[in-house]
């Protein structure tokens, strides 16, 4: 998926100039060109930012072009993004079917950082799935219920849950995140 080419789609479907948008969501833009020009990758915490003005969820986003039965992902084509001020990475697995019900990712959190799972609301029947690949993490519920998981552990939950997911080791936390319906 060209991330440019669709960004520039949804400020022109919104008919925003590329100052509407530097000054709503204070970036420059030079920087908005470059990247709807595939001149540069946004950042996840740039990405975000701009879905959020457009209306647009993560997971809905890179749900846009796949139409086939199947999707192959090879891991050098794989979409990723980080937040060095979060110390995660986040790298989109193959998740692109159009009206997919299914969003997964692989996580990287260094120590001491965390990663929040959106939480649906109460009527949407939706799960959940974590596996733990490497390191510890603790995965604290509803802001009160704490469990710790360590390599090759794996947990489901609703998702109406609220989840945190936090790096308590001392090295690199590796994870699956997976849910239905998409979870970012």
């Amino acid at each position: 998926m060209e991330i440019g080419s669709y960004l520039k789609k949804l400020r022109k479907e919104k008919n925003y100039t590329l100052n509407d948008v530097a000054k709503k969501t204070k970036m420059s833009a030079s920087l908005l060109s470059q990247l709807e020009n595939d001149k540069a990758s946004p950042s996840l915490n740039s990405l975000q930012v701009l879905l959020r003005f457009y209306g647009v969820g993560l997971s809905a986003f890179f749900n846009q072009v796949e139409k086939n039965d199947f999707f192959i992902l090879k891991s050098k084509d794989a979409e990723t993004f980080s937040s060095k001020t979060e110390n995660v990475i986040l790298t989109f697995l193959a998740s692109k079917l159009q009206n997919t019900k299914n969003v997964s990712f692989k996580a990287q959190l260094e120590p001491h950082s965390e990663l929040i799972i959106a939480q649906l609301d109460d009527d949407i029947q939706g799960e959940r799935f974590i596996y733990i690949i490497t390191g510890s993490v603790e995965i604290v519920f509803d802001k009160k219920d704490r469990l710790a998981l360590t390599s090759d552990d794996s947990i489901i939950f609703r998702s109406f849950v609220s989840c945190k997911i936090m790096n308590t080791g001392s090295r690199v936390l590796k994870l699956i995140v997976t849910g239905t319906p998409p979870l970012i």
